[in-house]
């Protein structure tokens, strides 16, 4: 079988390949390695970006990041009961915001003082927890 294979060439040539149509072809070609390259494939539909805090960011400027509303609902209840961004993965335990999307938004997270709004958040949850009355 190997020597079949290696002595066939030989033997047998091929005839001249001739393509009718060319420019066309070129055409199918050109589209194909375009659509392999196309830089908008798998990229969340975002909106206005702009550089943010997510400990402090509202929902209206979530939804202009171009969230979906639910998410954003998500977001502020994740951030509302307690939770503090410290870092610029925490945004990935967020339901609804998936890898593509944090790592188009990841450029853009910008977290400030997280030991003072930890500290607010706490004062915050003392402040309004009920008192206890010992008599």
């Amino acid at each position: 079988m190997l020597i079949i294979r290696l002595v066939y060439p030989y033997f047998i040539t091929p005839a001249n390949i001739q393509i009718a149509n060319i420019a066309l072809v070129e055409e199918e070609i050109d589209a194909k390695r375009n659509s392999a390259f196309d830089t908008n494939k798998g990229v969340e539909n975002l909106g206005t970006v702009f550089p943010f805090d997510p400990n402090t960011i509202t929902k209206t400027e979530l939804l202009k990041l171009g969230l979906k509303e639910r998410t954003a609902e998500t977001f502020i209840k994740f951030r509302n009961r307690g939770f503090v961004f410290k870092q610029k993965e925490d945004l990935q335990k967020i339901y609804g915001i998936s890898p593509k999307l944090y790592s188009q938004l990841e450029p853009y997270i910008l977290i400030k003082n997280t030991n003072a709004i930890a500290n607010k958040k706490r004062t915050l949850v003392k402040k309004l927890s009920p008192a206890k009355n010992w008599n």
